[in-house]
């Protein structure tokens, strides 16, 4: 499928998805490339292309082959790196760009990666601190449009019907390094409880049902 709006020629800038699972990397470069999209000439590559942002199919990737000005590739992970570095040494004039929002030492083939980026972004200063080489901080931030707090919280909040005034909520893959494992509820009488929602790993199984 050609993309729609722009040009292959004029393309400047591409977000590969290429993770067929649907993870939080993904709802991360969905909620971020429809803003990319409006400061640059930007398509989506792969699955899950969220609207905003114009799709392209292997069709239009060809077109780019041997083009003179190069376009930037948008990698979040080990397999777009990988993806970019061949397309590149095949003659794609890629820039290519990894941002990590990772909280921990990075395996061997992830550095060496990483070392072959034209440029890194890390998510937070502990993010940067874990990469073996200089990165930009760009802090995730939120659609304040779209996540806004409603004008009644005790009513919004009695239609979910749980129990009690207050819950505290943990969304994300359940394992240990996002806390899964050490989540414990607050004292006091008027929280009702906790709400943990995500894909479980089959290591942490018993962690997950010990909460239920």
């Amino acid at each position: 499928m050609p993309i729609e709006n722009t040009p292959a020629g004029e393309l400047e800038l591409i977000v590969p998805n290429l993770h067929r699972r649907y993870s939080g990397v993904t709802a991360t470069n969905r909620m971020v490339a429809p803003k990319l999209a409006s400061m640059f000439r930007a398509a989506w590559l792969g699955s899950h292309r969220p609207d905003g942002i114009d799709a392209m199919g292997l069709g239009d990737l060809l077109r780019l082959w041997r083009r003179a000005r190069p376009v930037i590739w948008h990698a979040r992970r080990n397999d777009e790196m990988i993806a970019g570095l061949m397309l590149r040494a095949l003659g794609w004039p890629l820039k290519l760009l990894f941002t990590s929002a990772a909280q921990r030492h990075h395996t061997w083939l992830t550095r060496w990666l990483i070392r072959n980026m034209d440029a890194v972004v890390a998510t937070s200063p502990l993010s940067a601190s874990y990469l073996k080489r200089e990165a930009t901080v760009v802090m995730h931030g939120v659609d304040t449009d779209r996540y806004t707090p409603p004008a009644d919280r005790a009513a919004a909040f009695a239609e979910s019907g749980l129990p009690g005034r207050y819950a505290i909520g943990c969304f994300g893959r359940v394992r240990a390094q996002k806390g899964s494992d050490v989540f414990e509820l607050l004292p006091g009488e008027d929280l009702a409880g906790g709400i943990v929602r995500g894909v479980e790993q089959h290591q942490l199984r018993a962690v997950a049902k010990g909460l239920a």
